[in-house]
This record gives C-alpha cells, structure tokens and sequence, in this order.
C-alpha cells in the first residue's frame, strides 16, 4: 500500500487525498465532495480517461461523483469498474462484507452505467434546493448557511457559471435569499463569490420543497414484498411483521399494499409510493411487481432500502433465487433470520434517513 498523498478527486477536481493499492490494483480518493471514500480498479482508470473528452467529461464525471456521494452517506464504500467485471467483483467483496474483513460495506459500481446515464437538467435547480433542505431539515429551517461542494455534486452542477445560473434561478423565484457580504458590490459579484455568501432558504423555497415528490417528509413507509412465499406463510408473516416492529421504532409508519401484481399497477399503489418517506423492498422470490414499485420509487428520488434473504441472490431464474442484474449493482442487504433482519435494516435506515422527527 502507498503513502497517502494530497491529489485532485478524480470525479469532481476537488482536493482530495489519494493513495495506490498495488495488491488490489485499486486507486484509494478520500474526497468531502464525493463524501467520503471510493475505490477506483485500473480497468475504470482506463475506461474513463479514453472517454473524458468533449462537452460529455464533466457531466458524465459527475454522474459518478453524484453515486459515490449517495453511496457514502448511506455508510457504503463504492468500488468503481467497468461493467465486465462487476459481477466477480461484487461476488469477493460480498464474502468480504459478510466476514468483515471491510471496516464498511463495499459496492461495485459500473463506470459505463453512470458516466453514460442521461441528465435532466431541469431538474438541476430544485436537486440544488433539495441539498439545502437535507441539511437544514433537522437544523433552524431558516439559518444562515454556505453552499457546500456537496450541494453541487448532489445536483450534477457541472461549473461555476452552470452554478451562477441556477442559483439566480433560485433567487429571481424567490427561493433563496443572499445575505449580502459588505465587500460584494452587486448580484453579478455575489453570483461569482458563490461558496462565500451566506445564503437563507425562504417561506416559499421550503414550500416548493414540500410540494416535491423528492423531498418527501411525512413517517409514511411503504413495503414492497410477493403477497406471498410458497410454502412459508408464517417466515413471511414474521419478516413483514419485522420490518414494520423497525419502522415503528424508528418512529416510522410502514403498511404492505403490493399483493404480489405484475403488470396492473394501481392507483393507490402509486399514490402511497409518492406519499413515503422511504421505501423498503423485499425482494425475496424476486416478484416483477416488488421490482416496478423499487423502480418507480427510486426515479421519483425517494430512498429504497433493498433487503433479500439470504440463498435468493444467486440460484435458477426460474425458480425466482436470482436477483436482477440491475439490482445486483445497487446497495442491498442480504438477512438470515426475521432477527437479523431487524438489526440491519434498523441500523441501515437510521445511519442513512435517522429517526422520524416532525418538520
């Protein structure tokens, strides 16, 4: 292992720390705006400096840095390869993460995924407002604050004048205020000095806020789980009765609707996703319609807890004991008991979201 060394994040340019694994031929950043740790393999290394040309290398950069900020906060380290190899990547560092050889969870992530994933931009603004609202939440709603590298990184703000912009967008709809610093002479100034003005959310910032679907503050969860297991009705009864017992005493409110759909997708299912502060996927048996309401749930930027017991990751796709590709790249905890269930998932949800405190 190398000496630690002061080097530019990969992902954001940022200051960073960096040291080289030559064992495990894995670049090592610790890096704020990124929030933590991430491991970069040689074959990423490559793959993102043959691509990192053109309008598309900051945007694709960041989409990473954004994965490895979300990562980070939920306690996880992120492994960054390329899509070939994730697979026996992920298979070693599972059997890592069960023996504790890792002092945290560590995921493999696809290079190609994120660098390649479409943006919407219009959506930069309130992903930018929705950072200041993360943090403040549990603070005073309408104390002073300064933007972090964080807050850029978590809405994929590519540079300063991308910044500038969104945040005169901000202002000119009354969302956010500039407590305006003696030395700074006028808006265009104060645009440019960004990171060194203290700013404040307004009445109607907080407002939009709430009106967002990504921003969801009620104790609201909502279960997505096969109705039922073949053969094994009463270890489905304990592990949903489980979730709902950590729910409960996280301060959560948590209710199974799916009842095991595949294609007709209700209203009501729809309207309770929306309405949840997180969302908790069970994911045993692999049930399509438990994967839709993930889906869905993530694409509306409400957090998914995925959780599966253990022997339904890797098996005969036909008897449902083989996680989904997709899902397979993406955070999961594997349980062998309702009781191992129930101290994972409440330590998992109360490191990423905490405990339920009214807004």
């Amino acid at each position: 292992m190398s000496e630690s060394i002061q080097q530019s994040c990969f992902f954001t340019k940022e200051q960073a720390t960096f040291k080289m694994n030559q064992t495990r031929g894995q670049a090592e950043y610790y890096s704020q705006a990124c929030g933590g740790h991430y491991y970069l393999v040689q074959d990423a290394i490559y793959y993102l400096n043959m691509h990192t040309e053109g309008g598309k290398m900051w945007q694709g950069l960041l989409n990473c840095a954004r994965r490895s900020l979300e990562l980070n906060k939920e306690g996880i380290t992120p492994v960054w390869t390329t899509r070939e190899n994730v697979k026996n990547l992920q298979g070693g560092l599972d059997q890592e993460n069960e023996d504790k050889t890792n002092a945290r969870p560590q995921l493999v992530c696809s290079v190609e995924e994120y660098f390649e994933e479409s943006i919407d931009h219009s959506a930069k603004p309130m992903a930018l407002l929705s950072s200041f609202g993360t943090r403040l939440e549990k603070t005073q709603a309408y104390s002073k604050f300064r933007m972090l590298d964080e807050d850029r990184i978590w809405a994929r703000i590519v540079d300063k004048e991308e910044l500038a912009s969104i945040a005169k967008h901000l202002y000119d709809q009354g969302l956010l205020i500039y407590i305006v610093p003696s030395q700074f002479q006028g808006m265009s100034q104060i645009f440019e000095q960004i990171q060194k003005t203290d700013l404040q959310l307004t009445p109607k910032g907080w407002e939009e806020l709430r009106k967002s679907s990504s921003f969801p503050t009620g104790n609201k969860v909502f279960i997505a789980s096969q109705f039922e297991w073949p053969n094994e009705s009463e270890l489905h009864q304990q592990t949903m009765a489980t979730i709902k017992k950590v729910c409960k005493k996280l301060g959560y409110e948590a209710d199974l609707v799916s009842q095991g759909h595949t294609n007709n997708i209700t209203d009501k299912i729809i309207a309770e996703i929306k309405r949840s502060r997180f969302v908790i996927a069970e994911l045993t048996f692999n049930n399509r319609g438990v994967y839709f309401e993930s889906g869905f749930a993530r694409g509306l930027g409400i957090p998914v807890f995925h959780v599966v017991r253990e022997g339904f990751t890797e098996g005969d796709d036909k008897e449902g004991k083989k996680i989904h590709f997709d899902v397979a790249q993406i955070n999961y905890r594997k349980w062998k008991t309702p009781e191992d269930l129930e101290i994972k998932l409440t330590d998992w949800i109360e490191a990423s979201i905490g405990k339920f405190s009214k807004p």
